[in-house]
């Protein structure tokens, strides 16, 4: 079996496959907190500036 993938191609797939490994286990809840906490570092990091909203 020959694989015409391109290198990208490859190095997304590897970097999803990894996510889902370091995931897999966690809850939805856990996920989204996991997911906003991440956001909110990227925000201080580069210095984003956005406004939040809650959708209660």
């Amino acid at each position: 079996m020959i694989n015409d993938e391109p290198k990208s191609m490859k190095e997304i797939h590897d970097i999803r496959v990894k996510h889902h490994e370091n995931t897999k286990h966690l809850s939805d809840k856990e996920k989204i907190e996991l997911i906003n906490r991440r956001a909110k570092e990227a925000i201080e990091k580069y210095g984003l500036k956005f406004k939040e909203y809650s959708r209660v």
